[in-house]
């Protein structure tokens, strides 16, 4: 178990903007293996650096990062839940991609990961997008239904690329590709 000194409550002064947090839940954060877990832990080989005491006697840490941005990362320290004021990606790309660069800088594997998301559809099912619920590849091939079919792979829409841990890739003619990405309608009865 942790000692008593897990529990204070520490700040970051990031930029002249104060955060203040249990000592606990920072070095707890991502399983304990995060930025804040190796800058704070009891055995930790890094000086924390601490820079002053406020007026109630919590340790105050400098951190030169952007405090708007950080803003959202603490916000997601103290819920673990993706930052409620990011919105979404489509409505805030250039926020969602600090954010996750700042998740990165962390060591915030989960939140990365939350933020890698950028756009989800479902062509079978969101038939406001022009997909008639054919499919992937049919959803691509029409441009997101605006057009008429064409292979996606001939058209441009995707790319076919293979990697092998042997590093030994044969060459796969186009054809070959476009037969890998062609639309197929179900058979009868299938979904």
């Amino acid at each position: 178990m942790e000692n008593d000194d897990a529990d204070t409550v520490i700040g970051l002064d990031v930029r002249g903007q104060v955060f203040y947090c249990n000592k606990s839940k920072l070095l707890n954060i991502n399983n304990g293996s995060s930025y804040f877990s190796a800058r704070f832990r009891e055995d930790s080989m890094l000086d924390a650096g601490l820079d002053r005491v406020d007026n109630e006697g919590r340790d105050i840490y400098k951190l030169d990062r952007d405090p708007t941005v950080f803003n959202y990362i603490m916000d997601y320290i103290d819920t673990i839940k993706k930052p409620i004021g990011i919105g979404a990606y489509e409505m805030n790309k250039k926020l969602w991609r600090l954010v996750r660069e700042e998740a990165l800088y962390f060591g915030l594997d989960s939140l990365v990961q939350l933020l890698r998301i950028t756009f989800t559809c479902s062509p079978n099912v969101d038939e406001g997008l022009g997909a008639s619920g054919k499919g992937i590849m049919y959803w691509l091939g029409t441009k997101k239904g605006t057009s008429e079919y064409v292979n996606p792979y001939s058209s441009g829409a995707i790319d076919i690329s293979l990697w092998s841990d042997e590093g030994k890739i044969e060459e796969i003619d186009m054809k070959s590709k476009e037969l890998m990405v062609q639309y197929r309608p179900s058979p009868e009865g299938v979904q």
